[in-house]
């Protein structure tokens, strides 16, 4: 598959994802017969969501998470590049002497990935830039869900110990039910965490694909 052509259908699967995800808790208390009925309605709203979410995260998610937590969300972490960057020379004994000293700016990071993109030798670093895309987004969601449910419940349960057990219990009559929001702050909970670990992996393939292709070329 070609690389932009397997990024734009990867790029297109992660917002549609990314949508349904946003929906999911809402889908929980529907039917299957219902799910059944309306799948193709489901998915259709599910990528509209997921491309009005590209853009607000875009604008406005993004930079605040950034701020945030820079070390999973920033793209292009310079700990992480000089990292591997020194650990390639060291593995392929390239100007080993400057190792300690010798560490990429950004701007020489970047200068170096567009050498890679010019020479057309990315490979697969556009599909892996999706991918980490995909989990960032997986991360960001995971946390609003989670929040939005705590915030839900801080706003509507009783005070009282005894009056939340029966609230959630539903015994006061207007009760939610506990294995549901369990069920939604668990599958959030691990979503987030694997998340962040592939979000962590992903951007380091992308480092190594890209030095690696620019260090065993220049040293040819």
């Amino acid at each position: 598959m070609n690389g932009l052509v397997g990024s734009s259908l990867y790029d297109s699967l992660n917002k549609m994802v990314i949508g349904f995800l946003l929906l999911m808790p809402l889908l929980i208390f529907q039917s299957p017969e219902f799910l059944h009925d309306f799948a193709l309605y489901i998915l259709l709203a599910s990528w509209i969501i997921g491309m009005l979410y590209w853009a607000l995260s875009k604008l406005i998610l993004d930079p605040i998470f950034k701020k945030i937590c820079p070390y999973i969300f920033c793209s292009n972490n310079l700990t992480w590049i000089n990292r591997i960057y020194k650990e390639i020379k060291e593995k392929y004994n390239i100007g080993y002497r400057d190792l300690i000293e010798g560490k990429l700016s950004l701007k020489e990071y970047l200068e170096v990935y567009y050498r890679v993109q010019k020479n057309g030798l990315l490979g697969n670093a556009p599909i892996l830039e999706c991918y980490s895309e995909f989990f960032k987004n997986i991360i960001i969601v995971s946390i609003e869900w989670i929040l939005f449910i705590l915030i839900y419940l801080l706003l509507h349960c009783p005070c009282s110990f005894y009056k939340a057990a029966k609230y959630f219990t539903g015994e006061d009559g207007n009760g939610i039910l506990i294995e549901i929001i369990i069920l939604i702050l668990v599958i959030f909970g691990v979503l987030g965490i694997l998340g962040a670990f592939a979000r962590k992996y992903t951007e380091k393939k992308i480092y190594s694909l890209i030095l690696e292709t620019d260090l065993l070329g220049a040293s040819n």
